[in-house]
């Protein structure tokens, strides 16, 4: 089923916090948190109101460092598929970042590849 309310998708690499970010803008505790990469495996949804407007919140799984994962193939394979889903159906981008451990090499790819995407993007830290 195809929606036309805005889209709003959090994406970032593993563990820096979007299920976290979903949970507030949320206002429930639907999204999984956990102190290990990798947790979110699936997109979570979440109507929102943003001014007055409805909007979809997306929580999607984080942005694997391949080098530092586990040999997961497969699984890589379909989170990154779902990945590029979800940038493309989206109509903003939350590019989340951990404020604790500052950016680094592998946040400035992300970047790289939200610039390709055309589609607004804004930083959280």
């Amino acid at each position: 089923m195809l929606s036309n309310k805005f889209k709003i998708a959090l994406i970032g690499r593993t563990n820096v916090g979007k299920s976290t970010l979903f949970n507030r803008l949320s206002g429930r505790r639907t999204a999984l948190t956990f102190d290990r990469p990798g947790v979110t495996r699936d997109a979570k949804e979440f109507h929102i109101d943003v001014c007055g407007k409805n909007a979809i919140l997306v929580d999607a799984p984080g942005v694997f460092d391949y080098d530092a994962c586990d040999n997961q193939p497969e699984l890589i394979a379909a989170i990154s598929k779902k990945l590029k889903e979800i940038m493309q159906s989206s109509d903003l981008i939350l590019f989340v970042v951990d404020g604790m451990t500052g950016i680094i090499e592998y946040d400035r790819e992300v970047a790289r590849v939200l610039r390709k995407t055309g589609k607004k993007v804004v930083v959280v830290v």
